[in-house]
């Protein structure tokens, strides 16, 4: 598995070409607004947090920004596996546990941390704040 960060500034109401050098994939790791990935003449809008795969290295690649600001955006490419998730929206935290016995017992005073686990088809991804 190989990566690298790519740093592009998109015109406003402007397209930048792209290339791919054997790479598989190409990430949004950070966008302020959505703008279209054009692949072969297929336009997609694209946000932070999407992920683009290929079987094959497409023949042009196009950035556009419909916005009347340039955009900063940074993408991630490369070939093998990758896998990010980003969580957005709101989330609901628990304060509690449920016991065996269908009694809840309040745990936060007790907890220092937020225990925080996200499942993702058979993969469990886990974070402590």
């Amino acid at each position: 598995m190989s990566q690298r960060d790519i740093k592009i500034t998109i015109p406003p109401l402007g397209e930048v070409d792209f290339k791919l050098n054997g790479e598989t994939y190409i990430y949004v790791k950070e966008s302020a607004k959505n703008f279209f990935l054009v692949v072969d003449q297929s336009s997609t809008e694209v946000q932070t947090g999407d992920l683009s795969r290929f079987d094959k290295e497409p023949e042009s690649i196009v950035l556009r920004n419909a916005n009347l600001l340039p955009m900063a955006v940074i993408l991630t490419v490369g070939s093998g596996d990758f896998r990010r998730f980003v969580v957005d929206g709101k989330i609901r935290v628990e304060t509690g546990v449920t016991r065996s016995d269908g009694t809840r017992v309040n745990v936060l005073p007790e907890v220092s941390g937020l225990y925080v686990g996200v499942d993702v088809a058979e993969e469990v991804v886990q974070c402590c704040v």
